[in-house]
């Protein structure tokens, strides 16, 4: 039988959050990776990508990704201006 933790990370991962970076701007991220879950199987801390920011970060795919974004951890768990994610 798989963990809480095993069936939350099929559940959540390619799921869209909300993420606040450390100068308090939101944007969507989508979930990469879960490291941990709450009593319920909701995700705690996981990794994320965004859409890069600067314009100038292109490819033949079209606007670079982002993955400075790691063990971001989520917002009720922390007392922190920034750098955290909510569930969507």
């Amino acid at each position: 039988m798989e963990s809480i933790l095993e069936q939350s990370k099929k559940t959540w991962t390619g799921r869209v959050v909300k993420l606040t970076d450390v100068h308090g701007v939101k944007r969507d991220a989508l979930i990469c990776q879960v490291w941990n879950v709450d009593d319920e199987g909701n995700p705690t801390y996981i990794n994320v990508v965004t859409v890069s920011t600067d314009e100038n970060a292109n490819d033949q795919y079209g606007r670079q990704i982002d993955r400075t974004y790691t063990s971001v951890g989520q917002k009720s768990d922390l007392n922190t201006a920034g750098r955290y994610f909510e569930l969507v």
